[in-house]
């Protein structure tokens, strides 16, 4: 039996520091709402006291309760302040390690590790979490985690031969594998990231979600009717309003990608692909190559102009708290110049091509590419004609911008087919093209409306697996005889299989 082992102490502070900021938002809600009627108690303000005292309690108690070690092919845990549980995790069934560092870890040499398996019952959220070890320790039970998985008491290739006398990974004597860095961004690049991200979408999304908390105990009536006022008196200053709230989510948007994305980097072992990055937050991921489905690159409007993309891996497991990263996405290249993916796609994953030509849509197709943004602009655009007259105007310009984009989509859309490879390109929004292995590909989907059937058009797609889901390659308003030549092509695959 192996030994039991403790946390870290720091997780006692790391644990209650959670316990607070769980805390603080309903503890301020609470406190404006009391406020505003005068009814805040000297008792009240001394909560934030009791408040502190029990985390930390119950911070220790947690420490001084929890186990984990590993037992007969089995990751295993016992904790419980009140409850005693027991949690046992089977080795196979464990589809990811990561290990990240955040600010205390840093503070004090430590490392965080969650473990999470292909039957996590909550997207994002670990089956198991190791708050505050050693990092040699959290390398340790990463390399031993892999060893018994895959090779239980057979050779690991990548720990050579080091066996104890017990038959456990002897790990203080294994072959240190060797890494390449094969990629990294420097601060230009990384400013470019941020400046070029559409997080600020994100930021504003937050801020709409923390005013529907707020709801409940706040009169949004009394601000809807005073900013209607607000509206009627000047349309100028709400538009400059606008802006200004605008740009403040744009700036936080930036220092958000800077902070996520620092020390980015990406190298090569010999089955896998190691990723990190993060300056507040350092977090370190693993990426078996065979697990990897298929790529994606990724361009909007502003990084397709100048020439730049994202390259995403599509993951057959979830990977991480990130959303793309639970979808199973990994960010490989953040920002790269697209002449540059073929070569850098070689060094990490030299199995697939990217440095193809495409088979364009047909000619015939281009004014469905064009009509369709523009039908979907021009309502919004008539709407705010009418009521924002004579400002509603300028929106007139959407029109146009609209038929452009529709050309642009007609430009990138195409498809392609390189031994068992097969790419497609579409853009809805963001320009995308995926590269898929023939063998990796789940489903082949073909669709065909009235109107594509008059021209002889149709719309394809090939769905893979993505974490807990599917990620699908589309080729859209594609000619009739490509999307035959696709389907006979992934046909005569899946019949010998």
């Amino acid at each position: 039996m192996s030994e039991k082992k403790r946390l870290h102490p720091v997780a006692i502070f790391i644990s209650s520091l959670q316990g607070i900021k769980d805390m603080i938002f309903p503890y301020v809600l609470v406190l404006i709402f009391n406020g505003s009627k005068g009814n805040i108690k000297t008792n009240f303000l001394l909560l934030p006291l009791l408040i502190v005292l029990l985390t930390a309690v119950f911070g220790f108690l947690k420490w001084l309760t929890f186990r984990y070690w590993m037992e007969d092919g089995e990751l295993r845990m016992e904790y419980g302040v009140i409850i005693r549980k027991k949690r046992y995790i089977p080795l196979e069934r464990i589809q990811s390690v990561i290990v990240s560092e955040g600010l205390w870890q840093r503070l004090f040499g430590l490392a965080k590790v969650r473990v999470e398996t292909a039957g996590s019952n909550e997207i994002g959220k670990a089956d198991a979490e190791l708050t505050a070890i050693t990092k040699e320790e959290a390398v340790k039970l990463q390399k031993d985690i892999r060893w018994k998985k895959e090779k239980g008491t057979a050779e690991d290739p990548a720990l050579g031969e080091a066996v104890s006398q017990d038959g456990e990974p002897d790990l203080e004597h294994a072959e240190v594998e060797e890494w390449e860095t094969v990629f990294t961004m420097n601060m230009r690049e990384l400013f470019l990231l941020a400046v070029t991200s559409g997080g600020v979408w994100g930021v504003i999304a937050a801020l709409l979600a923390f005013a529907q908390e707020l709801d409940d105990f706040i009169s949004f009536q009394w601000i809807y009717r005073e900013a209607l006022f607000f509206i009627h008196q000047d349309i100028l200053l709400v538009a400059t309003f606008v802006i200004l709230v605008f740009l403040a989510a744009y700036l936080a948007a930036i220092a958000q990608t800077m902070l996520k994305y620092a020390h980015f980097t990406v190298k090569r072992g010999k089955e896998e692909l190691f990723i990190s990055r993060g300056l507040l937050e350092k977090r370190q991921l693993s990426v078996p190559a065979h697990r990897v489905q298929g790529i994606m690159v990724k361009e909007n409007i502003i990084r397709k102009l100048f020439g730049y993309a994202t390259v995403v891996l599509v993951s057959a497991g979830t990977s991480g708290e990130d959303k793309y990263e639970v979808s199973g996405e990994i960010v490989i290249f953040p920002l790269i110049r697209k002449n540059q993916i073929g070569r850098f796609i070689r060094a990490c994953l030299p199995e697939y091509t990217v440095e193809i030509g495409f088979r364009p849509a047909p000619k015939r197709a281009r004014w469905r590419f064009i009509i369709k943004p523009v039908l979907v602009s021009v309502l919004p655009v008539c709407l705010a004609v009418w009521f924002f007259r004579p400002w509603g105007w300028v929106l007139l310009v959407l029109v146009p911008l609209s038929a452009w984009l529709g050309h642009l989509a007609y430009r990138h859309s195409g498809w392609n087919i390189t031994g068992d490879q097969l790419a497609l390109r579409s853009w809805f929004v963001t320009a995308r093209t995926a590269y898929l292995f023939r063998h990796r590909i789940q489903s082949l989907e073909i669709s065909v409306n009235l109107f594509q059937k008059r021209q002889n058009l149709g719309n394809i797609q090939a769905n893979i697996k993505s974490g807990i889901g599917i990620a699908a390659g589309r080729g859209n308003n594609l000619d009739g005889g490509d999307l035959q030549k696709i389907y006979r092509w992934y046909s005569l695959t899946s019949r010998e299989a």
